[in-house]
């Protein structure tokens, strides 16, 4: 019984976007209900189950993505020096060895061209 309510709070805080959410309830005497009545619960039960399958498979898949950071690497050699930065992409890496070019360069940027990158 505690299962039930523990699924239902879950469904409910994690499909709050979603269309209908299925609340599941306790029920009290199920020598009481109806055959319809009970097809009914059923249904919502089989109904709440998917919503929270497919909110666990979203969160699965999000956390997959995240560990899946790519990390760049990029170098410049400018006037006997060589410049090193890193960034989660390939833009992000370039961007940042320019600017420790331009810093070692006193902001002359003019020998920071053409960074060479690296996954």
């Amino acid at each position: 019984m505690k299962a039930f309510l523990i699924a239902s709070l879950l469904i409910f805080g994690l499909s709050a976007n979603a269309k209908d959410i299925f609340r599941i309830e306790i029920g009290q005497d199920y020598n009481n209900y109806s055959n319809q009545e009970l097809k009914q619960r059923i249904w919502r039960l089989e109904n709440a189950v998917e919503q929270l399958q497919v909110q666990v498979f979203n969160l699965k898949h999000s956390d997959t993505r995240k560990n899946q950071v790519e990390s760049w690497s990029c170098t410049i050699k400018a006037m006997g020096e060589d410049f090193i930065a890193t960034g989660n992409s390939k833009a992000t890496a370039k961007a940042n060895v320019i600017k420790e070019c331009k810093k070692g360069n006193g902001g002359d940027g003019f020998f920071c061209k053409n960074p060479k990158c690296e996954q």
